[in-house]
């Protein structure tokens, strides 16, 4: 009861899910559609399973990567039911996804155009910045952060349950769906390319899911209590934090990687990566300098 409707808060709280929601369509999209996902499969009933498959061919429409991402989710869903069912779900997800795939082929003008674009725009953007393309380097570890500040911003004190969770109940079937949820994406997005905080909404859930699993081995004054402090938090994130003066370093990995996803940042239409904040800096010292020289 409680916990539920806590949670519900908390992820309507949570500061990417919020700020997706007032981005971007496609943004906004993750935040619904992988949950309804979750849903729909874990209720382990056919006429749900098919109403799961129309989910994931939608959602896949909207955001291509995400759907690829819940792939694992989907192949563990499909052990649960006969070879005809299975057969049926993936025919049905292959109906609906032609909607969106044939006229996304025609504009790239040809069959396997959606493939070829988006291998593309990978290649392009993980040259400097994939741990598996270049190792580690700066920027490859500036990757890895920028993704383990956007959950830790999202789950705040709930950071530390999650992981708990997805040790102490790897043995569990609800646990193990949810990793299935949120790992692949997770190492992509730490190997290979992570841009921006909104890019984790979609996993969102199954992080927060996660944390409130190992809340629920608490007593419930205290589960209560945490969770209750965690929508606060995200409120206030949201509505109260704004980029600070980018005097040092810490200061502006701050404001690029979690403080410019706040109410104030949408207001100001505040878009400053890392790289821009540090050549400014370069930029004001420059003078300075060259006069004391």
């Amino acid at each position: 009861g409680s916990t539920c409707h806590l949670l519900t808060a908390a992820y309507a709280f949570m500061n990417v899910v919020w700020f997706s929601s007032l981005i971007h369509s496609s943004y906004a999209s993750m935040t619904f559609f992988a949950p309804a996902i979750f849903y729909a499969v874990l209720r382990q009933e056919r006429g749900w399973f098919y109403s799961g498959c129309i989910l994931f061919a939608v959602g896949a429409g909207f955001r291509p990567s995400d759907g690829v991402f819940l792939i694992p989710l989907f192949a563990i869903t499909l052990l649960c039911y006969s070879w005809r069912v299975r057969m049926l779900g993936l025919a049905t997800v292959t109906l609906v996804g032609l909607f969106w795939w044939i006229p996304t082929s025609q504009h790239y003008g040809n069959w396997l155009g959606p493939f070829s674009a988006a291998s593309e725009q990978v290649a392009g953007v993980t040259g400097e910045v994939s741990p598996l393309r270049v190792g580690i380097t700066g920027r490859s570890l500036a990757n890895v952060l920028r993704f383990i500040l956007a959950v830790v911003t999202s789950l705040n004190i709930l950071t530390p349950f999650a992981l708990l969770q997805a040790v102490v109940g790897i043995k569990e079937k609800l646990t193990r769906s949810l990793l299935a949820w949120v790992l692949p994406g997770s190492l992509f997005l730490t190997l290979v390319y992570m841009s921006d905080a909104p890019y984790i909404a979609f996993m969102s859930g199954g992080l927060l899911l996660l944390a409130g699993l190992f809340c629920s081995r608490l007593a419930s004054r205290y589960r209560v209590l945490v969770l209750s402090v965690s929508v606060g938090i995200s409120f206030a994130h949201m509505l109260f934090l704004k980029p600070l003066a980018p005097t040092n370093f810490v200061r502006r990995v701050a404001n690029s990687y979690s403080l410019q996803y706040t109410a104030w940042g949408l207001r100001n239409h505040y878009q400053k990566n890392l790289s821009e904040l540090e050549r400014e800096s370069w930029t004001d010292r420059k003078p300075s300098q060259t006069g004391r020289d």
